[in-house]
């Protein structure tokens, strides 16, 4: 972290290095506030969060722990409120593949940014509803060599929520459908 001007700059200061300097500062106030708690109090900082690690930290928290775990709170995020409840997720990276070539010698073979554009098309149709909350992303697309070449590879990062494990299971079906959906169309052009 940097100071400039009275105000302290740092990466992740408010997701979640803030977090992090909360816990320790409720540790603070239970030890100096004299405080026992009931039962074991097990306070952490986790890893694998955000993109493809897909909270991996915490997953491995709740495998090891599973049977130890009566309560939960997380200290995360930027600006106030509360949550209560919980959000679960799937991301994952899908990568299209081809056999790549010229832009102009190789014109009329399948082109892998094609699949995945026809594939993002199909997912930015799909519906979710707005209770429980269901939402997905198209975050990443990576890919291309050249201008004047056709890709071999390409790929992008998807991420799906929901409140619910229901609907959010209905939603990963809709997304590999549309992905396989955009792969036949783009083999059926060429």
């Amino acid at each position: 972290p940097r100071r400039e001007a009275g105000v302290i700059h740092c990466p992740g200061i408010a997701d979640d290095t803030r977090g992090l300097a909360e816990i320790l500062a409720l540790l603070r106030a239970l030890r100096e506030g004299g405080i026992t708690p009931v039962g074991t109090l097990i306070m952490g900082g986790n890893v694998g969060e955000e993109g493809l690690g897909d909270l991996r930290g915490m997953r491995h928290f709740f495998q090891s722990h599973k049977d130890q775990v009566d309560g939960f709170i997380s200290i995360d995020g930027a600006g106030p409120g509360f949550t209560y409840g919980a959000t679960a997720s799937v991301r994952y990276r899908v990568t299209f593949r081809g056999p790549g070539g010229h832009s102009y010698g190789d014109f009329g073979c399948v082109n892998p940014v094609h699949a995945m554009g026809r594939a993002i098309a199909h997912i930015s149709e799909l519906r979710t509803p707005e209770f429980p909350k269901t939402t997905y992303s198209v975050g990443v697309v990576e890919g291309g060599t050249s201008v004047n070449a056709i890709a071999y590879e390409c790929s992008m990062l998807v991420d799906m929520r929901s409140d619910e494990q229901g609907p959010l299971d209905k939603l990963h079906g809709e997304i590999l459908v549309a992905i396989r959906q955009g792969v036949a169309e783009e083999n059926n052009r060429w």
